[in-house]
């Protein structure tokens, strides 16, 4: 499995050699949504109310006593992420929103694509635009096989008013693929965990700038006016996350921020209750869990507990290998302690699963 997963380095100064390892990650559930919410999107095979996002199981693999939760990181398809079209497509990974039964919302963690809500300047509903055609036409037959296909439920996507304008929303759908709605993105985006998306280097080099690998990313309701759509997009703590006016939808690959053009993250429903079932086919699950970081510093050691991490699972099992990789939250414990124990003037960093440092450091494998 190739890891997508792009490099992060929050500070590389430090004035004294500091090495970090985390083991002993226990599963542990992620809430991203208030409780007992009703879904507005829904799989087509049940109307049942979602149970609350505080419950433990979301989804267990057929014949395997590990269950997987919300929050949960997947793979599942695979679509070209690196740029390279040479060594083929990479896994997708998907965020594990919500659940009905065994089936389960997903969202795509990077922003996969850059592509326009519509292709020409016109007034349009999520049912009439181009991104919805390209959605569940070229992307879904790129990124999908025929038995990843079969394990997709078409969906019933409710065509859900902005909050704020009175612009027409159009008719509901029933998609494959689709992206989220406002109400949808406050409901599984109750924080702002995962409201930045990076985009992947062919999304990027679709967009052509170098220097910011986050993307605002489309949402399906209609902005405030029939020709444009909203979408997500940060400012920070005090910032809005969601522009409800929205943005013109006559975007083209290429142009600028300031044009709006967004990333997407496509959405999808799907029960993988007896995936996989052939042997070239895994579920990898990067599993939101705590450690402990064993921390040294000149002569001193110390431990720092319940540090954030992800540890990867292969069809419900952890890996042989013990894969883990940090969270935003594991640089944000690890920089807390640094900053009590030790000195405002000592920084570290990440950068993909190793301790960037003056010295030398990992994120030890657990055991």
């Amino acid at each position: 499995m190739k890891d997508t997963t792009a490099k992060r380095i929050l500070s590389t100064v430090l004035s004294v050699s500091l090495t970090v390892s985390a083991a002993g990650c226990n599963h542990a559930s992620v809430e991203t949504t208030p409780e007992d919410s009703q879904t507005t999107t829904a799989a087509t095979e049940t109307t049942t109310e979602a149970p609350s996002t505080t419950e433990q199981a979301v989804m267990s693999v057929e014949n395997k006593s590990f269950q997987y939760r919300i929050g949960d990181v997947i793979t599942f398809g695979k679509y070209e992420q690196d740029n390279k079209t040479s060594n083929g497509k990479e896994d997708i990974e998907w965020i594990i929103l919500d659940r009905q039964g065994d089936k389960v919302l997903l969202i795509s963690r990077m922003a996969l694509d850059q592509q326009p809500y519509n292709t020409k300047k016109a007034d349009v509903t999520w049912e009439t635009c181009s991104l919805r055609k390209w959605l569940n036409g070229s992307f879904y037959e790129s990124a999908f096989d025929e038995e990843d296909k079969a394990h997709i439920i078409n969906a019933s996507v409710t065509a859900d008013k902005n909050p704020e304008y009175d612009t027409a929303p159009g008719n509901d759908t029933k998609d494959n693929v689709f992206i989220l709605s406002i109400t949808e993105f406050q409901k599984y985006f109750a924080t702002t965990k995962g409201i930045m998306s990076e985009g992947t280097k062919y999304a990027i080099a679709k967009e052509k700038r170098a220097n910011d690998t986050f993307f605002l990313w489309w949402l399906r309701t209609p902005g405030r006016t029939p020709d444009t759509a909203s979408y997500v997009v940060y400012y920070g703590s005090n910032g809005n996350p969601v522009a409800n006016g929205g943005a013109d939808v006559d975007c083209t690959r290429g142009c600028s921020l300031e044009e709006r053009c967004g990333g997407v993250r496509p959405v999808i429903w799907a029960d993988l209750t007896d995936y996989p079932n052939t042997p070239d086919k895994h579920i990898y699950a990067w599993v939101e869990g705590y450690g402990t970081a064993h921390i040294n510093y000149g002569d001193k050691k110390a431990d720092v507990p319940d540090v954030p991490c992800q540890i990867l699972y292969v069809d419900g099992s952890p890996s042989p290998k013990g894969e883990l990789r940090t969270t935003y939250e594991t640089d944000n414990t690890i920089t807390e302690w640094v900053t009590n124990k030790v000195g405002k003037d000592i920084g570290y960093g990440w950068e993909d699963d190793t301790l960037f440092v003056a010295g030398s450091g990992h994120l030890e494998k657990t055991k």
